[in-house]
């Protein structure tokens, strides 16, 4: 913001602008940009490393996360979902399966069309052993980075 100028016997002179309400708008605005972009990347880098550790890509494993959100949904609604085409996430599922984290199912509600149910017991038997260290990095970086990286005053 350039600064205002008074003029003076004629002669106009530059004087320091104090920060209006509108800079401190946008210096909230471009911290909260900033923050977001940061926890945008820790969350990406965040569900690899989940999907690492259960052995999946993080396509995999974020689709196997809809459906362990969703219960039974078809391939169709799982594309609608992610954005990806049903050849796509019949070749997920087919991973998933084989790795034992869904299951098919013909569902007679849905005109015996096949749907993908996530395993409850794989997911149990996997996540708790990793879930105490992700909530120890979680409360680390809220309690240090994101603290640090944003003052609201």
């Amino acid at each position: 913001m350039a600064p205002k100028s008074k003029i003076q016997n004629g002669n106009e002179r530059r004087c320091e602008v104090m920060p209006s309400e509108q800079s401190k708008h946008t210096e909230l605005a471009d911290a909260l940009n900033w923050a977001g972009r940061e926890l945008s990347a820790a969350t990406v880098l965040f569900h690899t490393a989940i999907a690492e550790r259960l052995g999946l890509n993080t396509t995999d494993h974020k689709c196997a996360d809809i459906l362990a959100q969703t219960g039974a949904i078809t391939a169709g609604e799982l594309a609608e979902r992610t954005g990806l085409t049903t050849g796509a996430i019949t070749g997920v599922v087919d991973r998933l399966e084989k790795a034992g984290f869904v299951r098919r199912e013909r569902d007679p509600a849905i005109g015996g069309k096949l749907s993908s149910s996530p395993s409850k017991k794989r997911w149990s038997a996997r996540l708790p052993r990793c879930s105490a260290q992700w909530d120890k990095q979680w409360l680390n970086y809220t309690q240090t980075t994101a603290s640090k990286n944003l003052h609201l005053s």
